[in-house]
C-alpha cells in the first residue's frame, strides 16, 4: 500500500487567504485613521517653516515606516489566529501572546513552536497529523513498510535505510 500524506507546502497567496475579511477591513481602516489623522497630526507639531523641510521629510518617512509595521502586525496578529485555529492549537492563547509578547517574540514562538497542517485520511476521510503511521479512526496504513524489516520507510525511497533492501 503506497499511500502519500497530502503536500503541506503553500503559497503566500495562499496563506494570506486564511486571513478572514474582518481583518482586512480592520487594518484598512487602521491605515486610513494613521495616514489621514495620525501621520498629519505629527507633522503638525513641527513649527510651519520646518514642516516642508528636512524635519518635515523625515518625520513622514518615520511616519510611513511606522504605518507599514502597524499593518504588519495587525495582519500576522490575525494570520496567527486563523493559522492556530487551523492546526487545532489555541487561537485564544496564541493570539493573546503575539499581542502582549513584546518586540515580535511571541510571533517567533508561534512559528517555532507550530504544529503541522492535519491532513484527512485518503481512506476514511478522518483527521490524522502528519507524522501519523496509521489513522486512527480507520487504522488505515499511512506510510510504507519495507517488506524485509518491516520497519515504515518514507515515500520516494530506492532502498531501505535500515535493512538495505531494494523498494519497489
Amino acid at each position: 500500500m503506497n499511500t502519500t500524506i497530502n503536500n503541506t507546502h503553500t503559497s503566500l497567496k495562499a496563506e494570506l487567504r486564511i486571513i478572514n475579511k474582518a481583518a482586512w477591513v480592520i487594518l484598512a481602516v487602521a491605515l486610513l485613521l494613521w495616514f489621514g489623522l495620525g501621520l498629519p497630526a505629527m507633522i503638525h507639531t513641527l513649527p510651519p517653516h520646518e514642516q516642508a523641510g528636512t524635519e518635515g521629510v523625515l518625520l513622514s518617512v518615520i511616519g510611513v515606516f511606522m504605518g507599514i509595521i502597524i499593518s504588519v502586525w495587525i495582519l500576522l496578529t490575525f494570520y496567527v489566529n486563523a493559522d492556530a485555529g487551523r492546526r487545532h492549537m489555541s487561537r485564544l492563547m496564541w493570539t493573546l501572546l503575539v499581542i502582549f509578547v513584546p518586540y515580535a517574540i511571541g510571533f517567533i514562538v508561534y512559528y517555532v513552536v507550530r504544529r503541522p497542517i492535519p491532513q484527512l485520511c485518503p481512506n476514511c476521510g478522518g483527521v490524522i497529523q502528519a507524522d501519523f503511521l496509521f489513522c486512527p479512526a480507520c487504522r488505515h496504513e499511512l506510510k510504507t513498510r519495507c517488506p524485509e524489516c518491516q520497519r515504515h520507510v518514507e515515500t520516494g525511497w530506492v532502498n531501505c535505510a535500515f535493512c538495505g533492501r531494494k523498494l519497489a
